[in-house]
């Protein structure tokens, strides 16, 4: 019993290791004009949903997120304001992309997806009612990427957002996920679980036999 035990805390660790994890940028190296000097842009990277970034005004807008190094990235999770107190203010249609060269700075306009060959679109994206107030068991809303992008900045572009008598758009949060890029070290959690797994499993295994 104790073997088997043991063999499927082994198995738990090793896929445990597999695992995408979150990815919070670091910063937030470009964005369009208009976003609020108290409510910035950084705060949709804060890790506090009572914050959030207030663009306005205007209901179409972009970002450029710093995920701090090169990730394997599958997804992202877009937050709503939280205590919206019945606001209708986030994005209902973004344009996730990339750098194929993966540097945002040589670009005239690092949100001109349709015009510049540098700028490559991940994935065109509608949110479904994210409003807490409203629908407090939709305040966020996951977008799985069709195929992973490998890369270090990652835009965010507002094309249009719920309308509001303020003219604005509000992002609670933003977090992606995924892993770092395969040519880098592993992050040191899944090292070490990796590495455990391992050595359990062996010790299992050699105490069966």
């Amino acid at each position: 019993m104790k073997v088997y035990i043991g063999l499927f805390f082994c198995f738990f660790l090793a896929l445990n290791s597999l695992f995408s994890v979150p990815i919070t940028p670091v910063a937030v190296v470009a964005e369009s004009p208009n976003f609020h000097p108290t409510f910035t842009s950084a705060s949709a990277i804060d890790g506090d949903t009572a914050n959030f970034a207030l663009h306005s005004p205007g209901q179409s807008g972009f970002l450029v997120y710093d995920l701090g190094e090169r990730h394997e990235v599958t997804s992202v999770t877009s937050f709503a304001r939280a205590a919206c107190g019945g606001c209708h203010a986030h994005p209902t249609n973004v344009d996730f992309y990339f750098f194929a060269d993966d540097d945002f700075s040589n670009n005239l306009d690092p949100s001109n997806i349709e015009g510049d060959a540098d700028i490559v679109l991940i994935q065109n994206h509608s949110f479904s009612d994210l409003n807490t107030a409203a629908n407090p068991s939709n305040s966020f809303e996951t977008v799985v990427f069709s195929s992973p992008v490998t890369t270090r900045f990652i835009g965010e572009r507002v094309n249009t957002a719920e309308f509001n008598d303020f003219d604005n758009f509000q992002i609670g949060e933003i977090v992606f996920e995924g892993e770092l890029a395969p040519s880098l070290v592993p992050e040191p959690t899944n090292a070490f679980l990796f590495l455990l797994a391992s050595f359990f499993c062996w010790g299992t295994f050699l105490k069966k036999i």
